[in-house]
């Protein structure tokens, strides 16, 4: 019996979890904490935010949002802004690192029922990276942040 109730014990653990990984993308602008679970980082339109990070190896990990920036604080910023051509959203990030830093996008369009991935973004070392997308963006998810040489 006791094994049987360790056996539902666990399975509950590693499902309580799993569920904390997905739930980042049914957070809502007003509940945005910005960083869950310590490896991703959710942005709706007029956000600026500043991460801290801890480099693990190539991995940056234990993500956290800080008020006052050091050397190491990873600038976000999510605008609406209108373009030659049209209106759309810009994503502006910045690596603070002497290591190129790439990380994960998968971006919700309002009205829409799931994230699109848009694969892996690179930023050089020292520089600010602007991404835009036509159309109505409602957030952005950020994940898997890792340093290259």
């Amino acid at each position: 019996m006791k094994t049987l109730n360790l056996i539902f014990a666990l399975f509950f653990l590693s499902a309580s979890i799993h569920a904390q990984d997905v739930s980042v993308y049914d957070v809502k602008k007003a509940d945005n904490k910005f960083v869950y679970n310590d490896k991703y980082v959710k942005v709706f339109i007029n956000d600026n935010i500043k991460i801290q990070a801890t480099a693990d190896k190539d991995s940056l990990k234990s993500l956290k949002v800080v008020q006052k920036p050091t050397a190491s604080t990873i600038t976000i910023i999510v605008v609406k802004e209108n373009y030659t051509g049209g209106k759309g959203v810009m994503l502006k990030i910045t690596n603070p690192y002497n290591k190129k830093m790439k990380y994960k996008v998968e971006v919700k369009v309002v009205g829409g029922d799931k994230y699109e991935d848009f694969s892996i973004k690179e930023i050089a070392p020292g520089t600010t990276t602007k991404e835009i997308w036509t159309g109505d963006v409602e957030s952005i998810v950020l994940s898997e942040f890792v340093l290259e040489q």
